[in-house]
C-alpha cells in the first residue's frame, strides 16, 4: 500500500516487472488520480479525506505500506499514522521518508539570493521533522523503529540544483556550486 502515490510509479515498476506483489496506490489529488497511466489506475484508490481512502483497504491485509514525503503534509500524522497501523499485517512493515528540515533554512537563504523571484518551495508542509524529532515522534506512537538513515540535500544533485534555480542557473552561479559541494560535505 502506497499512501499519496502520486504517479504511482513504485505499482508501475512491479507490474512492468511482472513481480509477485500486489499493489495498491492512494492519491487524494484529483489531477494526479485523473493523469495516472490506465494500465495502474484500476489499482489506485482516489478519495477527497485519507480516512475514506483507507476505509476501502480492508484491516490487517498489508505486508508493507509506503508513506514517501506525505507525513509533513498531514495535518493529523498521529491518527493517520493510527489508522495505516490498522491495515498492516502482524509484522508488517511501515516505510516513511520525510525532508530532512536540517539545512532548510539555510537553502532558503541561499536560493531567495540566487533566485529572488522564485515562488513557494514547500507547498502544504505543515509538519517538519529532523531525524531526531522525526525518532522521538514514531516512539511516542510506539511504533518499533528497524532502521533510519539520513540523507543530505548533497546526495540529490538534482534536487539542489533546482532548488538554487535549474541547471542553467547553477552553472553560471558559483555560490550555488559551493553551496551544492558543501552540502555533499556535511
Amino acid at each position: 500500500l502506497e499512501l499519496g502515490c502520486g504517479t504511482a510509479a513504485i505499482g508501475l515498476f512491479l507490474l512492468e516487472a511482472t513481480l509477485p506483489y500486489v499493489y495498491t496506490g492512494i492519491e487524494l489529488s484529483k489531477p494526479l488520480f485523473d493523469n495516472l497511466e490506465p494500465k495502474i489506475k484500476d489499482r489506485v484508490i482516489h478519495a477527497d479525506k485519507i480516512e475514506a481512502a483507507l476505509a476501502k483497504v480492508p484491516d490487517q491485509s498489508q505486508d508493507a505500506i509506503i508513506v514517501n514525503h506525505v507525513l509533513e503534509h498531514l495535518s493529523d500524522p498521529t491518527v493517520t499514522l493510527g489508522l495505516l497501523r490498522g491495515k498492516l499485517k502482524p509484522n508488517g512493515l511501515l516505510f516513511l521518508e520525510v525532508p530532512n528540515e536540517q539545512w532548510k533554512k539555510a537553502l532558503i537563504k541561499i536560493r531567495n539570493q540566487l533566485k529572488r523571484d522564485g515562488n513557494e518551495w514547500f507547498p502544504g508542509h505543515i509538519n517538519f521533522f529532523t531525524l531526531k524529532s522525526l525518532r522521538r515522534f514514531l516512539t511516542n506512537e510506539n511504533w518499533e523503529i528497524l532502521d533510519s538513515r539520513k540523507l543530505t540535500a548533497g546526495n540529490y544533485p538534482q534536487m539542489v540544483k533546482k532548488m538554487l534555480g535549474g541547471e542553467s542557473a547553477f552553472q553560471a552561479n558559483r555560490l550555488a556550486q559551493i553551496t551544492l559541494q558543501f552540502l555533499r560535505a556535511t
